[in-house]
């Protein structure tokens, strides 16, 4: 009975092994054109491309942030504000229960 316990814990603790293994595969290196439409002013190893480069000197950088809103004005930014303490005028969202950025509405 003891043999079969050990062989289960060993058979666990292999499968626990081999799924770590596997998750360090880099995402890049196996989907390379999927990395490139999602990080396109960076290389596959993570560095800046050319106009990743020319990007910098732009005021939001080389990549803009992912869901951007145009900037939130006026009384639309003073409703959500009051409304949501989470609220952020520079991209007119909030933080939502889910843990993502919401536009305000």
């Amino acid at each position: 009975m003891t043999g079969l316990k050990i062989l289960a814990a060993v058979a666990v603790l292999s499968a626990l092994t081999a799924t770590t293994a596997y998750a360090q595969s880099g995402f890049a290196s196996s989907h390379p054109d999927t990395y490139e439409a999602e990080n396109p002013n960076r290389n596959l190893n993570g560095t800046l491309t050319p106009a990743g480069r020319r990007g910098l000197e732009l005021p939001d950088g080389a990549a803009g942030v992912g869901n951007v809103l145009a900037r939130a004005d006026g009384a639309m930014s003073r409703s959500c504000a009051a409304r949501f303490r989470s609220f952020d005028p520079a991209t007119g969202t909030y933080l939502g229960f889910d843990g993502n950025r919401h536009p305000c509405r």
